[in-house]
């Protein structure tokens, strides 16, 4: 639920995976402390989850994406918990990625 995402920059990246942006062709999900270090320069557009329980959110969102076509996914909680198979599943169902990292 995009509502409940406090980052400002989050939220302009949900909405434009939800609303299948041709522009957001290039994603990395990443902790905070990866922003800009890891895809930077390459056209990547960054979610980096606040809380765990955003990153199932955000696996919905590209699922369903049809525009999306490389993700890079780096280390985007600090710890395991019920959000990562949320995020997984999500991933999984998408089909326009063509370069998962």
């Amino acid at each position: 639920d995009i509502g409940t995402i406090t980052s400002g920059a989050n939220v302009e990246v949900l909405q434009r995976l939800r609303d299948n942006d041709p522009k957001l062709t290039k994603l990395v999900v990443c902790g905070e402390v990866y922003r800009g270090r890891v895809g930077s320069g390459s056209g990547f557009e960054h979610y980096c989850p606040s809380d765990p329980e955003d990153l199932g959110g955000v696996g919905a969102f590209i699922g369903y994406n049809n525009d999306l076509r490389e993700l890079i996914v780096v280390n985007p909680i600090p710890e395991e918990n019920d959000s990562l198979p949320k995020f997984l599943a999500g991933v999984s169902r998408n089909r326009s990625i063509q370069s998962p990292l």
